[in-house]
């Protein structure tokens, strides 16, 4: 009986073993989650509801229009439809690469928005496609950790939204490269659109050897919306201009441009000679606001050129009107519905010489960027300076009020006065060398008075066009005898000047060379006048 009973024991022992062997111990959640993503490409989350995605089409069915929705993706996915996020939400990529090369459309299309002001977010992973990357209908979208690489459209189109939603775009951490323009602004009317594009941490390759603009306006609506750069953008382009010229509003600050000199790869591809920006404090900026007229406008890209040239950049920037007066520039601060639409307003910068959106008075202008220099002067017509009590009662009380208003509103910027020069001998209301004399006697002293009286510093421009006129003779004007000429070397010469006085550095060897037909010899006196008047101004070693 006892060797029966073991027997039987053993058997149950046996049976117990086996079927241990037969189930091995794994745990259920794990199980469970192993066949819940079975077969699928990502996954949809919404608050405690996992949904599995075995086709991307099925994104516009499962996303909740609340825009709390996170999509993760599971695998690299070849997709040869847009990607089309209907509500606010998050596609994370994981890490993963999303290929709709075979398809000439939109790689991402954000279309609809659940939440007011909702923003999608894309991040952590790659996007490759042949047309549009990601194409921005309503909403806005966040740019996270990514490289949009599009091989033939814009990495970024931003349509006119609803005039309902005005959420602003960002972009960090990421690569856009694009055999067009790395951000499109099409169709946007600012009439109610106030966002852009804010852009940080991030490089942007525009790599069409056409040379587009790396930020672009198209459709029948030419205004766009704003371009903001942060820290640690980097830029490369074909192009010698970040933007369209008119109506572009940008902000942010480019402290370092190099023409074609750098190289930039992306997809495994390099590219070279790539014109370079940077936002990384590789160069000295100053910000300049002249508030003039047609005296302070012409030699503006020249000013930039050769201040590029020697390591320092500038944001040259114009709020004027030809002929404008200080009587009228006090009137327009001071009354802001009598200055509406009285100013152009134009930058030359690294993106060119460009037009700010909406700007026409000194309200818009003046907080346009952090000024590190302002400037004023007057328009000295040959009526104006028939004699000395004519040309300093113009002024009055004008540049004091002016000036005391600039001291009080920018406390820090650095103020200066422009001594702009006599009318070629010739004019008709200047008919001889003695009449010039005189007309640039008078323009001197008054300036020297109106910068003592108001303690501001004194840019010597009428000085340098005395100097250069006895070395290059009367030739530096337009073909209207006044304005200051590009082939004549007046914008030259103007620029060689303003760059001493706001750089402390000479222009004495500077290399950049204008596109129009300027000499060597000619270029070599011009410098040296300008020279020479800055260092009767401020001294011997003041521009080194």
């Amino acid at each position: 009986m006892m060797k029966k009973l073991l027997s039987w024991l053993l058997v149950f022992a046996l049976c117990l073993s086996m079927a241990a062997c037969a189930a091995p111990a794994v745990e259920p959640e794990e199980n469970e989650a192993s066949s819940n993503t079975a077969g699928a490409i990502a996954t949809a989350t919404t608050g405690d509801v996992v949904t599995n995605i075995t086709d991307l089409s099925e994104l516009t069915d499962v996303v909740d229009p609340s825009g709390n929705t996170q999509i993760q993706l599971l695998q690299d996915i070849t997709y040869n439809k847009p990607i089309r996020l209907p509500y606010s939400c998050t596609l994370d990529f994981n890490g993963f690469t999303v290929n709709t090369s075979p398809n000439d459309g939109n790689g991402v299309e954000v279309s609809q928005i659940g939440s007011e002001n909702g923003v999608t977010t894309l991040k952590n992973g790659t996007l490759t496609q042949y047309g549009i990357g990601v194409r921005v209908n309503e909403g806005g979208i966040a740019v996270e950790n990514m490289t949009i690489s599009s091989k033939g459209g814009a990495a970024i189109a931003i349509f006119d939204p609803a005039e309902t939603y005005k959420s602003t775009n960002v972009i960090k951490n990421s690569t856009l490269a694009s055999k067009a323009s790395c951000v499109v602004f099409y169709d946007i009317d600012v009439s109610y659109f106030k966002t852009g594009v804010t852009i940080e941490d991030s490089t942007l390759i525009s790599h069409d050897p056409d040379g587009v603009e790396v930020f672009s306006v198209m459709g029948t609506k030419t205004t766009p919306g704003t371009i903001t750069l942060g820290e640690n953008v980097q830029i490369y382009s074909y192009s010698n201009t970040l933007a369209p010229k008119d109506g572009y509003t940008y902000s942010g600050k480019i402290a370092y441009r190099d023409e074609k000199v750098q190289s930039a790869t992306v997809d495994g591809q390099s590219y070279e000679d790539l014109n370079y920006w940077s936002t990384a404090d590789e160069k000295e900026t100053i910000n300049l606001l002249m508030i003039g007229n047609s005296f302070s406008y012409y030699f503006a890209t020249e000013l930039y050129n050769i201040a590029n040239a020697a390591g320092v950049e500038i944001n040259v920037t114009n709020l004027y009107k030809s002929g404008c007066t200080l009587e009228e520039h006090w009137n327009w601060l001071t009354n802001k519905d009598e200055g509406l639409g009285k100013y152009s307003y134009w930058v030359s910068n690294s993106m060119g010489r460009w037009n700010p959106a909406g700007i026409t008075t000194s309200y818009d202008a003046l907080p346009f960027m952090d000024w590190d220099v302002i400037t004023l002067q007057q328009h000295f017509k040959p009526e104006t300076t028939a004699d000395y009590e004519t040309a300093k009662g113009s002024c009055e009380p004008y540049a004091k009020d002016l000036y005391d208003q600039l001291k009080k509103d920018y406390p820090n910027a650095k103020l200066y006065w422009q001594q702009t020069w006599a009318y070629q001998a010739g004019h008709a209301e200047i008919p001889d060398a003695s009449a010039q004399t005189k007309q640039q006697n008078i323009i001197n002293q008054v300036s020297r008075e109106i910068c003592q009286e108001n303690a501001v510093d004194r840019i010597p421009t009428g000085d340098a066009w005395t100097i250069a006129r006895a070395l290059v003779g009367d030739t530096l004007c337009l073909e209207d005898m006044y304005h200051d000429g590009d082939v004549g070397g007046g914008q030259y010469l103007n620029a060689c000047v303003w760059f001493e006085v706001l750089t402390g550095k000479s222009c004495i060897g500077n290399t950049w060379r204008p596109s129009y037909d300027l000499s060597e010899e000619k270029i070599t006196q011009l410098q040296l006048a300008a020279h020479q008047a800055v260092a009767e101004c401020y001294g011997e070693d003041y521009a080194k």
